[in-house]
């Protein structure tokens, strides 16, 4: 059962004997259940009391952990091998993230032997394989027996280490299955378990393997399918070798043109499907041979997965088969590349606009001609058009036309672009932007098709005109000025709903619009309000006009002497979503047709001047005092 239901209980009154009761459900948790915290929840308790009266209880609830040990991965990262030779075995713990606490005293074991009798661990024991004094590999029965012991793990945490094997000189060719124990750890103060795991060591006489060494092809072109054949054996030489390889399965009319008269002391034969029969190889030695495939001119671009039959083979008297060689052919068809970009936009409605055109040959070898495409300008914008004549470029391409656009006969070298520049007239009235996308590029390479995919650029065009500016120099605690320019430069067409915001407080502090609101500042209906965030709406501007108006500011007292820099949203039009034309845009601007760019400004503010010092008043001169007149001598 997945859910639980209580019926029928009794309780006595509360304070009462037999006023609760307890009891237990035993549950079995899903063995692939994820390690984690589940919070169980009940409905809500109901009963009658009083034989009358229904009442509600709250809902019960708890949460399960649930724990698991770390999980276990291993892998013979470089089988086969030949009897003899090393192999290494790389093991990875993983300890899930989602598990509800460290996992410690992590172990666990891998008999050796079982899998290969011989089969035997070096460099052991390996300790720290989990970082500081974190995980031990040791062993035993001659290190034929290993174990993994001390490990610990956050949640989240992976560990991973390899040790090295030597396998022995007498094994047979064939596959051995090696399996670990189960991986013990504590998590949560609970012992707690995960899955033994195992892998495939190959020992092997041979190794085979095959790859497409010059893909990706164009299709209707040609690659070459190179094959490799490795006798691993130091003694024994390999005969009889043989294997087939179905073409026409990776890829439907996929065929052989190209056979090597003999191969590895064997033959090849063949188109659609091969068969190599007959070969030889000599202890220790190597060989590989090349089979030129040519791909169908209708080869459907991507990767195509080519698998031979296992190969077989005599060493020393016994049968060998080693597994299929596989590679994938990419069929590329996409080795031309066009961007293009209108390069000096947004454009006042009527000015020319530069448009670039750049072509790419991204194959590496060969060069890229008949290249050609179009872009019809007047299925973007009508009136959009080419000034002057046609222009000429890569490699003797020309481009040519006014509101439709064809280049034809281009050429480039492997590896190579070249640019293409064309000025266009813009019509006098249009929408803001509009978004211009080329044909498919075409051309040839060896004198197979190849393509490129269409390019595209979103031309703007500024229908309306922004500016703003501050009067002069302000102080601390004084006012300015600030002037709105508003300018259709659409020839034709009327602009309505105009929108924009002006955030002056994120430039200043305290700078405060004054005597707002101000009514029909630009048109009837059109509205500029608030304080340290201002709205204008519901402007209208007839073709080829312009309205200004003013919003008084005060500046706060406590403003450092600076330049702030005040830029405002970009400059929209048109009604919201689900408003009706022609009504005031107090509401979201979010949704309106972009017209303008923002407009910006600088406000400056100085420091109040300072009065010249006034000199004391200064005494005027005092006369120095006159001697009173001497009388002459008396004569006696």
């Amino acid at each position: 059962r997945q859910g639980l239901s209580l019926t029928k209980g009794v309780l006595a009154a509360f304070g009462d004997a037999g006023d609760s009761c307890t009891f237990y459900v035993t549950l079995t948790i899903p063995s692939d259940q994820a390690t984690g915290t589940y919070t169980n929840i009940t409905q809500n308790i109901t009963a009658i009391v009083g034989g009358e009266i229904s009442i509600v209880g709250h809902k019960a609830s708890d949460t399960l952990e649930v724990a698991a040990a770390p999980s276990l991965v291993k892998v013979f990262t470089n089988d086969p091998v030949a009897p003899g030779d090393p192999v290494t075995l790389e093991f990875t713990l993983v300890h899930a993230a989602e598990s509800p606490g460290e996992a410690t005293g992590i172990t666990f074991t891998d008999d050796l032997a079982a899998a290969l009798t011989g089969l035997t661990a070096t460099g052991l024991p390996m300790n720290d394989v989990c970082g500081p004094g974190n995980g031990t590999l040791a062993g035993s029965t001659e290190d034929t027996f290993l174990t993994f012991s001390n490990g610990s793990l956050l949640p989240g945490e992976t560990c991973n280490f390899s040790v090295v094997l030597q396998t022995p000189d007498s094994a047979a060719f064939g596959d051995y299955t090696n399996t670990t124990g189960t991986v013990d750890a504590v998590v949560s103060e609970m012992k707690v378990n995960s899955n033994p795991v195992s892998d495939v060591l190959t020992i092997a006489g041979m190794a085979f393997s095959k790859e497409f060494i010059d893909d990706p092809v164009i299709p209707g072109g040609t690659a070459t399918l190179r094959f490799t054949i490795e006798n691993l054996s130091p003694t024994l030489d390999a005969t009889s070798i043989a294997f087939t390889d179905n073409l026409d399965a990776a890829l439907s009319g996929l065929s052989a043109t190209g056979l090597p008269a003999s191969s590895c002391g064997g033959t090849i034969l063949g188109t659609n499907s091969l068969s190599f029969t007959g070969g030889s190889l000599a202890a220790g030695q190597t060989c590989s041979f090349d089979v030129t495939v040519t791909l169908p001119v209708s080869a459907d671009p991507g990767m195509h997965n080519n698998v031979t039959s296992n190969l077989s083979a005599q060493m020393g008297g016994n049968p060998v088969v080693i597994g299929p060689a596989s590679n994938s052919l990419e069929v590329k068809s996409e080795w031309l590349e066009l961007t293009k970009s209108f390069t000096d936009d947004p454009v006042a409605p009527g000015a020319p606009v530069p448009l670039q055109f750049i072509l790419t040959n991204l194959h590496p070898t060969e060069t890229a001609s008949a290249i050609a495409f179009t872009d019809d300008l007047e299925a973007a914008l009508s009136g959009l058009e080419a000034i002057g004549s046609s222009v000429s470029g890569c490699g003797g391409g020309t481009l040519s036309g006014t509101g439709f656009l064809s280049f034809n006969d281009g050429s480039l070298a492997a590896n190579s672009f070249c640019t293409i520049n064309v000025t266009l007239k813009t019509p006098v009235a249009g929408v803001s932007s509009s978004i211009n996308t080329t044909s498919q590029v075409t051309g040839t390479i060896g004198g197979l098709a190849v393509t490129g995919s269409p390019a595209s650029d979103t031309l703007e065009l500024e229908i309306l005109n922004l500016t703003k500016t501050f009067d002069g120099v302000s102080v601390p605690g004084g006012t300015s000025t600030l002037t709105f320019t508003i300018t259709n430069l659409d020839t034709a067409k009327a602009a309505s709903d105009i929108v924009f915001t002006d955030d002056l407080d994120a430039v200043l502090p305290g700078l405060a619009a004054t005597g707002l609101p101000l009514t029909n500042v630009c048109g009837a209906g059109s509205i500029i309000t608030g304080t340290g965030f201002l709205t204008f709406s519901g402007g209208n501007l007839a073709p080829n006009s312009s309205c200004s108006f003013n919003v008084p500011l005060q500046i706060p007292a406590s403003a450092a002497v600076g330049s702030y820099i005040n830029t405002t949203s970009g400059i929209l039009s048109g009604p919201a979503t689900g408003q009706a034309a022609g009504r005031p845009a107090s509401d979201t601007v979010a949704s309106r047709l972009p017209q303008g760019n923002p407009a910006t400004a600088t406000l400056t503010v100085s420091a109040p001047p300072v009065d010249p010092p006034v000199d004391p008043p200064v005494d005027p001169p005092v006369d120095p005092p006159v001697d009173p007149p001497v009388d002459p001598p008396v004569d006696p």
